[in-house]
């Protein structure tokens, strides 16, 4: 899906969505980024998430997979200039949008509400060791170390389900980089930052680390197909749902405590049987 602003844009974003939506969900913010920031959108799917059913399992690999095609598509197929291209991730998808980071040459990178590595949010979440789920995750805070673009990082300081913590880390783990910012919200958790904070950060740091200019841009022309915004048909289907730790970001409470006590029981028997 494409979205364009009504004059010329300064800049083609490639936005990764979190975990409990998909593109049709996304629609108004898409809209709100594109006119606010004066910017091409195109926004891909995730296999199995909304349109994009079929039979390709869904994994970091898959997903990482498709993040390249959209990258591809904006750079080789429409010519964009690669130091016009900013990558935009939020939550799970802060993870394909540090591998598009981390291996292609953009503009920018935009991370909102981000994690260091999946193991560590299970271990957040749950006190259960994150490494005994393998390493087929994303892991940002390894990633950080090939991205050498200006980075934004916002998060809500009251986000129990990924701490600041963890852009702070990831902040703090670019000592490599100048031009990075972090922009941490008092009264915000991981769901409540609306759409116009959002792009009120994002508009802020293009500001500072992106100054004008009279570099000559593509025209865009797209079929107006992919302009129009699909039905919101989010399926029950999660990032997770193939792997052993089945909806790691729509765990609730309850869940969380019950895998909490058997995680304690089965170490506690281990104990006493020694």
């Amino acid at each position: 899906m494409i979205y364009s602003p009504p004059r010329q844009a300064n800049f083609f974003m490639i936005f990764s969505h979190g975990n409990g939506c998909d593109i049709g969900t996304m629609d108004t913010f898409m809209k709100i980024l594109s006119d606010e920031l004066n910017t091409h959108i195109l926004i891909f799917e995730y296999p199995s998430y909304g349109l994009c059913q079929g039979s390709v399992d869904i994994n970091k690999t898959t997903v990482n997979n498709h993040a390249e095609r959209a990258y591809s598509f904006v750079h080789e197929t429409l010519h964009w200039p690669t130091d016009k291209i900013l990558m935009y991730g939020h939550s799970i998808g802060t993870g394909p949008a540090c591998h598009i980071a981390s291996t292609k040459p953009i503009g920018g990178l935009i991370l909102q509400s981000p994690y260091t590595s999946i193991q560590n949010v299970i271990t957040g979440l749950i006190g259960f060791p994150g490494y005994l789920f393998g390493n087929s995750y994303w892991n940002n805070l390894e990633t950080m170390k090939y991205i050498n673009c200006p980075t934004l990082f916002i998060h809500g300081e009251r986000d129990g389900l990924i701490p600041s913590e963890h852009s702070k880390t990831l902040y703090n783990s670019l000592g490599h980089i100048e031009n990075k910012q972090i922009i941490l919200l008092p009264d915000d958790d991981h769901n409540s930052i609306s759409y116009t904070m959002s792009s009120s950060c994002v508009k802020s740091f293009l500001k500072q680390f992106f100054p004008p200019s009279n570099q000559l841009l593509p025209e865009i022309n797209i079929d107006p197909e992919f302009r129009v915004p699909p039905e919101t048909i989010q399926t029950s289907s999660s990032i997770f749902s193939y792997n052993p730790f089945t909806s790691l970001f729509n765990l609730s409470t309850v869940s969380i405590n019950a895998t909490q006590s058997v995680y304690n029981s089965m170490f506690s028997n281990q104990y006493n049987n020694q």
